[in-house]
């Protein structure tokens, strides 16, 4: 990975937060955000620049807003040339029955877990195929093969990236 551009949406915690220290321990540059500005993030940042000797930037970005995207995709453009592996980690499960469910929390589940991801991809492809190479990695979740009572919503938005892997 030493020379690889690495974006990972949701890289503040979790999955993502893993995924960030594994690529920067595989000497790959990354790049990656949460929803807002968040000074753990930023630390945990600078921890892996020291740690492993690489290039790690934490943006602050809502995957929710197109202009928040792009100003991410071009920051690290700016800084690094070019964007090769793309992983779509961000998420954010929405449990409760469907009939519960307020069009606000579905709206967000579809802008979160599905909306975001798509813009990535669209903005980040263009840029691969420019550079001849690039790989996509969406981070989807268990409940799209085992049914998880009261997650509907959440199961629909992450049943999509399944083709793409």
């Amino acid at each position: 990975m030493n020379g690889k551009v690495v974006v990972i949406t949701g890289g503040n915690r979790g999955i993502g937060k893993a995924t960030v220290e594994k690529f920067a321990a595989e000497k790959a540059t990354v790049v990656f955000n949460s929803s807002k500005y968040d000074e753990k993030a930023e630390k945990f940042s600078e921890e892996m620049k020291n740690a492993y000797s690489t290039e790690v930037l934490y943006i602050p970005c809502d995957v929710r807003i197109e202009s928040e995207i792009d100003n991410m995709i071009k920051t690290t453009i700016e800084k690094f040339s070019r964007i090769d592996i793309l992983v779509n980690n961000s998420g954010k499960a929405f449990m409760g029955k469907l009939i519960d469910t307020s069009l606000e929390d579905y709206e967000e589940c579809i802008k979160i877990n599905l909306t975001g991801p798509f813009l990535f991809m669209k903005k980040v492809v263009p840029l691969m195929q420019k550079n001849k190479w690039g790989r996509i990695i969406n981070i989807t979740s268990g409940t799209t093969v085992k049914i998880q009572p009261a997650s509907s919503v959440y199961m629909a938005a992450k049943e999509w990236a399944k083709p793409f892997n």
